[in-house]
């Protein structure tokens, strides 16, 4: 007899009233957003396996926050994280005029330049695995925070180098630790390419003219 039996993930969307919204600058309907794997049978949900996704998302904008605190869209501290992470690699972490406009196009919100020094000093002692960092946050994250992510990354890369296969394989990982696939960092970049890189001032060394 063949039985139909597998893993599901069910997402679950509650009204949970008002919150103030960051970005809207209002009180704005929220729902509390959850995505489930279950084990099923024919389809019926028997066994809870595990939850992908816990976050409050404001129905104007679309923007996710923290459940336990809908203070900022919870994606923010993430791409200021990637800016950061990014700018040091490549050696620009004084770059802090990049770091906010990079931060302001994407998110909506301002880096400050304490914000940018603290993360650098972060990366450059820290042991924590940059993409298990990632991993974590994307529990709170809906996908539009991810697009973002996904965006800064990108236009922090691009603004330092002339992108090569190592660089483009790093922000593929970050789009897998995000839980994302490769065609959708790949649809992102595109269209940010297709916005001319939104204006993304660029870092790269000026070649030396003949006297």
């Amino acid at each position: 007899m063949f039985l139909l039996v597998g893993e599901r993930v069910y997402s679950q969307a509650q009204d949970i009233g008002s919150f103030e919204c960051a970005l809207c600058g209002k009180a704005e309907p929220f729902c509390h957003i959850t995505e489930t794997n279950y084990f099923c049978l024919f389809g019926i949900r028997l066994l809870k396996v595990d939850q992908y996704a816990n976050y409050y998302r404001c129905e104007r904008c679309g923007n996710s926050y923290l459940s336990d605190s809908p203070c900022l869209p919870s994606q923010v501290e993430s791409v200021q994280n990637v800016i950061a992470y990014i700018l040091l690699g490549y050696g620009k972490y004084e770059a802090i005029d990049l770091a906010k406009d990079i931060a302001v196009k994407v998110s909506n919100f301002a880096m400050e330049a304490d914000t940018l020094k603290k993360l650098t000093r972060q990366y450059a002692t820290a042991d924590d695995d940059f993409l298990e960092q990632l991993r974590r946050a994307a529990f709170h994250i809906n996908l539009l925070g991810k697009q973002q992510i996904i965006e800064a990354a990108f236009l922090a890369t691009h603004a330092c180098c002339e992108i090569q296969f190592e660089d483009k394989t790093r922000i593929n990982l970050m789009g897998n630790a995000l839980g994302v696939s490769i065609e959708f960092v790949n649809q992102i970049v595109k269209s940010v390419r297709a916005n001319d890189c939104y204006g993304i001032r660029r870092l790269l060394p000026t070649a030396p003219t003949n006297p």
